[in-house]
């Protein structure tokens, strides 16, 4: 990955991070009880609240908070030591991570829980954040699974 496709992958992942914080401060604050369908009863747009890490686990606040600071400093350094060795590839999984984790983080600071929006029917609510960190999630698998290949 060269310097200038980072530099498109981090305004990306700023544009997606900017995209979820305002969404989560509509259904939070303003649109705690509406809901809009997009697609049936399948896949809508509504507030929940999700008080646990991913998929609504439980796990006490205090705890994820830690383990989310934990989790954000290890994003961070990753970065800066693929940045350092020249590891570009690498950078574009990570960045998608640090912000989904990042914006998630701060709900949990702000609000003491998650906001959520999109509601897939028979699978779970979950918000751009969360498809940020499945995307970073894919694409560090991909990295891997591209290096295996060339051994």
């Amino acid at each position: 990955m060269k310097i200038s496709k980072v530099a498109a992958t981090i305004s990306l992942a700023v544009a997606i991070f900017v995209a979820d914080r305002l969404l989560k401060i509509l259904f939070y604050q303003y649109f705690p009880q509406k809901r809009l369908s997009l697609i049936g009863d399948f896949f809508s747009l509504e507030f929940f609240s999700n008080r646990g890490i991913a998929f609504s686990l439980p796990l006490p606040l205090p705890l994820t908070i830690v383990l989310s600071v934990i989790i954000i400093l290890i994003l961070i350094l990753t970065a800066i030591i693929a940045w350092q060795r020249k590891k570009y590839y690498l950078l574009g999984p990570v960045i998608f991570l640090l912000f989904g984790a990042i914006s998630n983080y701060w709900d949990r600071i702000r609000w003491g829980l998650v906001v959520d929006y999109f509601n897939l029917q028979y699978f779970t609510a979950f918000n751009l954040a969360d498809l940020m960190i499945t995307a970073g999630l894919l694409g560090l698998l991909a990295v891997m699974m591209k290096k295996e290949q060339k051994q």
